[in-house]
């Protein structure tokens, strides 16, 4: 018996682990997609965008939970854009739905 619970243990361990880097991936993916979107509103094009978007995703995996909307915000007031919260939150939310797409059609990765 104990080793059923053991095992149903790891089963559960494993999920949790899977599920976690899931959501990781899909939340890394959906702030590339955002940087791509605010490097556009900027002007942005081809290798310039690239290289935003890149700077981007740096600095947020060196200051990871970093206020995404304010970094945007502050960014596009300097280039001139004006923008709201809620627009650039439903921004965000459309590109959590194209990165949850994009990684469930990769088979997750």
């Amino acid at each position: 018996m104990p080793e059923l619970l053991e095992d149903r243990e790891k089963v559960l361990e494993n999920k949790y682990i899977r599920e976690e880097e899931l959501h990781f991936k899909i939340e890394s993916r959906a702030v590339e997609l955002f940087a791509l979107w605010v490097a556009g509103q900027l002007g942005y094009k081809n290798e310039a965008a690239q290289k935003y978007v890149e700077n981007f995703m740096d600095l947020y995996a060196r200051k990871h939970g970093m206020d995404v909307f304010a970094r945007a915000k502050n960014i596009l007031t300097l280039g001139g854009i004006e923008t709201s919260r809620n627009e650039m939150e439903n921004v965000f939310k459309a590109c959590q739905k194209e990165a949850k797409k994009n990684i469930e059609n990769s088979g997750g990765s």
